[in-house]
């Protein structure tokens, strides 16, 4: 990383033109830090064969482990760090982004957020296509989900 360039998170329309990013992170409060993620779970909006659904995303050891009493298998996410060759980080090498935008008041009140990706991009593409999940994330489109 180049300490001359900012690095955050930022929504596509803040960019100035056309642009889709998609991102899965755990949010963080003031105060707290990726090595110290004290909350066990998180809820995330979701459909799940064409209901609406809270999918639960677990917090065991050094993965995240997304669950629903429907899904057929849990998904697994580890820490990620886009500027490693290998992608995946773990304690205590866990690095939080801030949201760099102008749009700060629907992000509040988070402050930073820890980079995760799918380690069962397998399992996710097959709950997708098969069981239809979809993950409704924080948009500035769709601030209230």
């Amino acid at each position: 990383m180049s300490p001359e360039y900012t690095y955050g998170y930022i929504f596509p329309s803040e960019v100035g033109e056309s642009y889709v990013s998609t991102v899965f992170a755990i949010p963080l409060e003031a105060g707290e830090s990726g090595e110290g993620i004290t909350k066990q779970s998180y809820e995330l909006p979701g459909i799940l064969e064409g209901k609406e659904e809270v999918y639960t995303l677990q917090h065991v050891g050094e993965v995240f482990v997304l669950m629903h009493e429907r899904l057929k298998q849990p998904i697994r996410f580890s820490i990620y760090y886009p500027f490693d060759p290998l992608g995946q980080r773990t304690y205590p090498y866990v690095r939080t982004f801030p949201y760099v935008g102008s749009k700060g008041d629907l992000v509040k009140p988070y402050t930073h957020f820890v980079p995760i990706m799918p380690i069962d991009v397998q399992i996710m593409d097959e709950a997708c296509e098969k069981q239809g999940m979809i993950f409704v994330g924080k948009t500035d489109v769709f601030p209230s989900q």
